[in-house]
């Protein structure tokens, strides 16, 4: 028997070949730290707190998620300058967002949208007894046409760093030799991407609710085209608990001579 039948038949996957995962009403807080490198001198860094609710799986085997965005920080500091200010109070109504989420775990639709649109309005109203002038006009309609569209906020939040790497499809989805191939459409440095790519199963041996699993996430090398879009590094690795709940995520995507770099902790209440 060769190698790859011997881990199959040993693995995790020994009587199912999915991360089978129901949660309900679960909390986990998560500490994101994210590192962009504009150039070998500057890199920016942005940290914050997420706070995800399990709430429930339907029927249908979606799961419904609540997530809460909390004390933004750039460069360790709270935001001082304008634009980051302005970045700030304007991403206050999506700081506290339903989700609903297709069975493999990927962002669906968004369920508090009515809710998202008024509070914009009252942030609007705000916001214009405090800035005034082009600039500021400019900014707001930019934000108003991304809001105000469902459609288009759903594409931009599922492109989100955290967002795109925390729900990135993982569980109830057949694996095949230990591999699941997928696409992505991932946001860096304001650049969209369409990227093929493959998460592997790293653990061997037999497995028990006690043990971590450990997956590997990277561009799908035979499918990609590096001329079409040069990528020099992509790759995030994910650590689940017994319970299949998410405990870390750390991951570097490098082109174009820049660099995003992310992890997110999970945090004991």
């Amino acid at each position: 028997m060769n190698a790859i039948q011997d881990k199959i038949n040993n693995s995790v996957f020994q009587n199912s070949n999915a991360i089978q995962f129901n949660p309900s009403n679960e909390i986990m807080d998560y500490g994101v730290e994210i590192n962009i490198g504009i150039s070998e001198e500057e890199v920016i860094a942005i940290n914050y707190t997420v706070s995800v609710c399990w709430e429930f799986k339907n029927r249908q085997g979606e799961y419904l998620v609540a997530v809460k965005f909390k004390n933004f920080l750039v460069n360790q500091n709270k935001p001082e300058l304008l634009m980051e200010i302005l970045a700030d109070r304007c991403r206050q109504p999506i700081n506290d967002i339903k989700f609903l989420l297709s069975n493999e775990g990927k962002i669906t639709d968004i369920l508090n949208y009515e809710a998202i649109l008024q509070k914009w309005q009252e942030v609007k109203e705000e916001l214009r007894k405090e800035y005034s002038g082009k600039i500021f006009e400019r900014y707001l309609s930019l934000q108003e046409k991304i809001i105000s569209n469902k459609d288009f906020l759903l594409e931009k939040l599922s492109k989100d760093i955290f967002l795109s790497q925390f729900f990135s499809g993982i569980y109830n989805h057949n694996f095949r030799n230990y591999f699941i191939r997928n696409y992505e459409n991932p946001e860096f440095m304001n650049i969209s991407y369409e990227i093929p790519v493959t998460i592997e199963m790293l653990n061997e041996g037999i497995y028990s609710n006690k043990k971590e699993l450990f997956l590997r996430k990277a561009i799908d090398e035979k499918s990609y085209n590096f001329n079409q879009m040069p990528i020099e590094n992509y790759k995030t690795f994910y650590t689940l608990d017994g319970n299949h709940f998410i405990k870390s995520v750390m991951g570097k995507f490098e082109a174009l001579h820049q660099s995003v770099s992310f992890a997110f902790n999970f945090k004991e209440r």
